[in-house]
């Protein structure tokens, strides 16, 4: 069974860059938020969550979607934390992961071109 989650909007992406900077963060707009939650509501239930990461650099992407609720977002992995309950889906190819990073300012995908994380 697909958990889903209904349209929204005031979603706030920042990315995990461990690199001396502070992390990029942004509002998606109202269509930008769409799209990610259709990603969410079509991708497959995985038995693994995100892992947390061990090492400098570009590490994935949380989107916030209110205090408690959150999605984490790397290495083709996507769970989402809301209070106690954890639910995480496959991302295959990364394709939800660079959903998110497309919808960056162009400063911050210059950045993460120099590390490599986008072309």
């Amino acid at each position: 069974m697909k958990r889903k989650v209904q349209q929204l909007t005031n979603l706030v992406v920042t990315i995990s860059l461990f690199s001396g900077r502070p992390n990029p963060q942004w509002s998606l707009t109202k269509q930008q938020a769409d799209g990610w939650i259709q990603y969410w509501n079509k991708a497959d239930l995985s038995e693994y969550a995100v892992p947390l990461a061990s090492k400098l650099g570009y590490s994935g992407c949380r989107v916030q979607k209110n205090k408690h609720s959150y999605w984490v977002i790397f290495n083709s992995c996507v769970s989402f934390y809301d209070y106690d309950t954890v639910i995480s889906k496959s991302d295959p190819g990364r394709e939800m992961e660079f959903f998110l990073l497309r919808t960056a300012s162009s400063e911050t995908k210059n950045l993460l071109a120099e590390m490599k994380v986008i072309d």
